[in-house]
């Protein structure tokens, strides 16, 4: 299903993180991939003297000959089209628009690891594209070791939070193909939080008493992690369920995430929040910097929101 691969890059060493996957991944779908830098305008005031090295004509012009340079070699060694874009613009809506014009389908990129985003070029691109991207973006990680010499199978064992909204879902047809037939594990992974009650008589509103869910919620979570694990067996995939007990939502995503080493973990998100905790943009920032593995990201569209309300099991 992915038939145009886009990979944004800042002409470093680190952004040419992202390339050796986004050939496996085009490769696998017989995917065109285009290399794209965008060059963000400088404004100066009067009687600055601002001076921004990363911006000058100089630095640009090594730019564009490493992009285009780096999109000649791999489409000679990977007998991929692969071409390079120079943009002018806005860095994000920039990107957004040429993501847009070209039907495009996903975009491959490096994030700075654990600790937030680098205050660079490709962090806040990153950052910016997680909130308004029409495609889903896996996000990379420096510290991945094996991406950079991936066999096959790429990706091993997938983590996928669900919270039983039809929209969280909607991460499944996306990330599915970015596996590996009869090799790729999906986890499928619902978080629900235990009950938090006051003491009766208790004036003290902080003071609460933490109980387990019970069984019967338990048991929901597992049904429908079944029913969805049904699907996805009848389509050839190998999914696995799993139901984790944690107040927040992120941590529990993460303490999964390392419990079965997953490789990557793929979710949705609305980017400023949604009915469902899951797909709450706070949710999904704090997986994205506190992940230690790739993590696939897929914005749905907002249309129907408020059907999939109905269909959560897991609050």
């Amino acid at each position: 299903m992915y038939g145009s691969i886009v990979v944004p890059l800042d002409g470093s060493p680190f952004g040419n993180g992202a390339l050796p996957v986004a050939i496996t991944l085009a490769s696998r779908c017989d995917a065109e991939v285009h290399l794209v830098h965008v060059r963000e305008p400088v404004l100066f005031l009067e009687g600055s003297s601002a001076y921004e090295p990363h911006l000058t004509d100089d630095h640009q012009t090594k730019v564009r000959a490493h992009i285009t340079t780096a999109a000649a070699h791999l489409s000679r060694e990977s007998s991929l089209r692969v071409d390079a874009e120079c943009l002018a613009g806005q860095v994000v809506p920039t990107l957004r628009q040429y993501l847009e014009d070209g039907d495009h389908d996903l975009v491959v990129m490096m994030t700075h690891g654990r600790g937030g985003w680098n205050r660079a070029w490709l962090g806040s691109v990153a950052d910016g594209l997680i909130r308004s991207a029409p495609v889903p973006l896996l996000l990379l990680r420096q510290d991945t070791a094996w991406l950079r010499d991936a066999v096959e199978p790429l990706f091993r064992r997938v983590l996928i939070p669900l919270d039983g909204s039809a929209m969280a879902e909607e991460v499944l047809e996306h990330v599915l193909p970015l596996g590996t037939p009869d090799a790729t594990e999906y986890v499928l992974l619902s978080v629900i939080a235990p009950h938090r009650e006051t003491e009766p008589g208790d004036s003290d509103a902080k003071s609460v008493t933490v109980r387990s869910p019970d069984e019967r919620q338990r048991d929901a979570a597992h049904n429908y992690l079944n029913r969805v694990a049904g699907d996805l067996r009848s389509s050839g995939a190998i999914p696995k369920v799993s139901v984790e007990v944690y107040q927040h939502t992120s941590q529990g995503i993460l303490h999964a995430a390392a419990e079965y080493q997953v490789d990557m973990i793929a979710l949705s998100t609305h980017g400023r929040g949604s009915l469902s905790r899951l797909m709450h943009g706070s949710v999904a920032d704090k997986i994205i910097r506190g992940a230690d593995v790739p993590v696939f990201v897929y914005r749905p569209a907002l249309a129907g929101e408020e059907q999939s309300e109905d269909r959560r099991v897991l609050e």
